[in-house]
């Protein structure tokens, strides 16, 4: 039996064609979503085919591993960008030292904080404007906080920070919700 479009009813092709936009609409969305959500990776040791924050003569800068560098951090999914350093650990990254720390980064202020040593629990926070974010909550006595590393790793002129607080924690403006400032990669 063959199929012949004439014999089809006129509503029956709108349905069809409906069913296919519809469905063109779903993957058109579903691509954008994956686009805008990259999986990026994290973890303290670098290996074939990672990005590691390493340091230069002028700051620092994202470079394919290779056996032997020290980087900061080392990353998958992440495309390398030119580094922006406003802060690293060597300049007093503990809390306990100087708490806290407080940022100016291509003329706009960042506050990073941790709250509530003296009490239970700690919390680590971080802020710029009116905008204020909790990154970390931990049992005081379970472990501290140490920023690493703020700047600009991938390449939207905004903050960006690398905290170790017992896990190491790389927190990206670009993968920031609405009404925060970073979000944590790597989960």
């Amino acid at each position: 039996m063959s199929w012949n479009w004439a014999s089809v009813t006129r509503a029956q092709r709108a349905s069809n064609i409906g069913f296919i936009i519809r469905l063109a609409i779903c993957f058109v969305i579903a691509a954008l979503l994956v686009a805008q959500a990259p999986a990026v990776q994290v973890r303290r040791t670098g290996a074939a085919g990672w990005l590691g924050l390493v340091p230069t003569r002028d700051g620092f800068a994202w470079q394919r591993y290779r056996a032997g560098d020290q980087g900061l951090v080392y990353a998958r999914g992440l495309t390398p960008k030119p580094v922006t350093t406003c802060f690293d650990r060597s300049e007093t990254g503990s809390f306990f030292e100087q708490n806290p720390i407080l940022l100016t980064c291509d003329a706009r202020a960042y506050r990073v904080e941790v709250i509530g040593l003296k009490g239970a629990m700690a919390r680590l926070e971080f802020s710029s404007g009116d905008v204020k974010q909790t990154l970390k909550r931990w049992k005081v006595g379970d472990g501290a906080a140490e920023l690493v590393f703020a700047g600009d790793l991938d390449g939207d002129g905004k903050v960006d920070l690398l905290v170790d607080h017992g896990d190491l924690g790389l927190y990206l403006s670009t993968l920031a919700k609405a009404g925060t400032l970073v979000s944590k990669a790597g989960l």
